[in-house]
Formats: structure tokens, C-alpha cells, sequence
């Protein structure tokens, strides 16, 4: 088997050629191509590949940290979209996301959601697609040292890789990926083949055991899922009576959930919030380059989020929420395309003693 690996770093993408011998693969060539960041690639799949791995650097994802009672992957995976949506802007819907389990906290576990925006992982999909190039596997070996030692601090600042460990972190993902974004839309058709034709084995069987069994066990079977269904017939249309504006209705119990969070929430945020004076301090405030896209004003806490030329004008507006704010952190920062720096402030009220 031969392999490719390709890297997108922030100034260039490498691909990493490998050759597979019985499950162990070994790196025999490294091509360079230098126009990271458009997604153009100058490669092309002659057909002698058998499977092709896509890595993508940490400014090009974005990260949230949550605690859930519960560790299992699928699960998490079905409530994020819940935990997440008035934390995306757009919606959860407008990106692709894993979740990675990082630590157990007492009863709960620390989770890290790793997400992209569909039109951006879109647009690298079809350019390698014009290649021939199908990735059955999307991850980031940035990612992988980041949970080697795990800290906010090295989503924000990553520390240079040098290239004999890069090529080590993708074997190491090949073998034991720490996410996989081809997911929902995006996800890799030929495996989808594969369970198709699977299914289709297994159903002639499972048809083969239905009529071996006795006609007393089927009709009890038959009865069982009838209830089953009318239960949950009947528990979407109490669900959909309570929210009958909402179309989208994939798993009642946590989107009952999610709205009494909601609720929750929007008691907290509508009792003792100044928004009129928090405006006017912000007002007041010399923001050199900077424009704040986003304000998000909580009970004691404060959300910037923005846009400047450099860092220095990022600094400066946090040097000025100090006099007026406590813990005045600058909790992301990173290039766009536009070469500007997106930035997120967060900040707390001054207590009045």
C-alpha cells in the first residue's frame, strides 16, 4: 500500500508519502508545495494511492472547552450541536465538529469541541477533489502535541513542530486519529459503500433468521416495536405541541434540554445588567484600528469580539477595559485572509465593595 499525508501548515503544505507493509508504515518521500493557505494543490493522485489523510493547522479551527456528566463519544457528539448554539456565530449548523475527551473533573468530564465552518473545509474538498485526491481521514497533527500536554494557552500560541515530528504525528493520527472532520455532509463516501454493501449481507441474513423463528416470537416482536413507536409518536407530539415553531426536531429529550438551559440562562442575564453603562464605558474607549463585530453583555461578564490591524491597538483595548473591567483577558487571537487579527476579549465586572 502507499499512503499520503498532506500537511497544511500557516506558509506551505507538505505531503508526506508513506509505504505500508504489514501495518507498519514507513515515510519515504516529502514534497513541498507552496501555496498554503488558498487551497490550491499542486499535486495530483495518478492512481496509485490507497488511501490519502488530510491535516489542518490550528488557525484554521476553532476550539470551545464544556464539562458534560458523560464520556461517550457518540453522546457528546449528539448533544453539542445543543451546547454550542448560541456560542457559533451563524449557528451550529454552518460547521462541521468532534469532541475529545480531555479529563475527568469529579462527576463531570472536560471536553474540547473542535469545529470548522462547512464553506471553508468545503472549498479544500473540492480542490482536492479537481486533484483526485479524496480524503478518508481529516485531522490536525498541531492538535495531537497541543493534547500531548494540554492547555488553552497552546490552542492560542502553538509551539513550533520541526518536520521529524511532524512526520511521527501523522503516523501516529493514521493509526489512532484524535478527530475526524469528515463528518454529516463531508463524510468519506467509499466507507459508506462499504456499510451499504454490508447491510445488504446482513439483511438477507436477519430475513433468513425472521423466518426460522417461530410466528409467537415475531408477533411479540411486532407488538413491542408498535409500542415503541407509538411512545415516541406520542412524545414528539407533546414536544411539538410546547414548540410548534420549531421543524427540526432530532432528539426530544435533549432539545427539551437545551430550552430549559435557555431559560435558565435568560433569567440569570436579565437580572442586574447595566447594559446602558456598560455601552457608555465602551464608548469612551480608544480603539485605534479596532472594530468590535460582537458585544455579549452578561450578568458580570463581558464578550468582545472584533477585528484590528495588529496586536498592539488588541493590547491597548485591554490596557483600557482594565480600568473599568477585572481579568481583562485576551482569550483568542489569530490572522484572517484579510490580514487582519481577529480577536476575543473577555472580561468581568468591578465589584463594588
Amino acid at each position: 500500500m502507499k499512503s499520503l499525508f498532506i500537511d497544511i501548515k500557516d506558509n506551505e503544505t507538505r505531503c508526506y508519502f508513506f509505504s505500508v507493509k504489514q501495518g507498519k508504515y514507513e515515510h519515504i518521500e516529502t514534497k513541498v508545495l507552496n501555496r498554503a493557505g488558498n487551497y490550491v494543490f499542486e499535486i495530483k493522485n495518478s492512481g496509485n494511492l490507497d488511501e490519502v489523510i488530510l491535516s489542518l493547522p490550528l488557525n484554521m479551527l476553532n476550539f470551545r472547552v464544556l464539562e458534560l456528566p458523560f464520556k461517550d463519544k457518540e453522546k457528546i457528539l449528539e448533544v453539542l450541536p445543543f451546547e454550542l448554539e448560541g456560542m457559533i456565530l451563524g449557528g451550529s449548523d454552518k460547521v462541521i465538529m468532534d469532541a475529545i475527551v480531555i479529563k475527568r473533573i469529579d462527576t463531570k468530564y472536560k471536553i474540547l469541541a473542535v469545529y470548522i465552518e462547512k464553506s471553508i473545509l468545503g472549498k479544500i474538498l473540492s480542490e482536492l477533489k479537481s486533484s483526485s485526491l479524496e480524503p478518508s481521514l481529516i485531522t490536525s497533527i498541531e492538535l495531537r502535541n497541543v493534547l500531548n500536554d494540554f492547555s488553552t494557552e497552546k490552542l492560542i500560541n502553538p509551539v513550533n513542530i520541526d518536520d521529524a515530528e511532524r512526520i511521527k504525528f501523522a503516523i501516529e493520527e493514521i493509526i489512532n486519529p484524535s478527530i475526524n472532520l469528515r463528518r454529516g455532509e463531508f463524510v468519506f463516501k467509499q466507507h459508506i459503500e462499504e456499510t451499504k454493501k454490508g447491510l445488504k449481507v446482513a439483511s438477507i441474513l436477519l430475513l433468513f433468521i425472521l423466518f426460522t423463528i417461530s410466528a409467537d416470537i415475531i408477533f411479540q416482536l411486532y407488538t413491542t416495536r408498535s409500542e415503541i413507536s407509538n411512545i415516541k409518536k406520542e412524545l414528539r407530539k407533546q414536544y411539538l405541541e410546547l414548540y410548534p415553531q420549531e421543524k427540526n426536531v432530532v432528539n426530544e429529550y435533549y432539545q427539551l434540554q437545551s430550552h430549559l438551559k435557555e431559560l435558565i440562562d435568560r433569567n440569570s442575564y436579565l437580572s442586574g445588567i447595566s447594559t446602558l453603562n456598560t455601552l457608555k464605558t465602551l464608548s469612551q474607549i480608544d480603539r485605534k484600528s479596532a472594530v468590535f463585530n460582537e458585544l455579549i453583555i452578561e450578568k458580570g461578564n463581558l464578550i468582545l469580539k472584533g477585528e484590528a490591524d495588529n496586536l498592539n491597538d488588541i493590547q491597548q483595548i485591554k490596557d483600557n477595559l482594565s480600568r473599568n473591567f477585572e481579568n481583562v483577558v485576551i482569550s483568542d487571537s489569530k490572522s484572517s485572509l484579510q490580514n487582519k487579527m481577529l480577536f476575543t476579549i473577555t472580561a468581568l465586572e468591578k465589584k463594588v465593595e
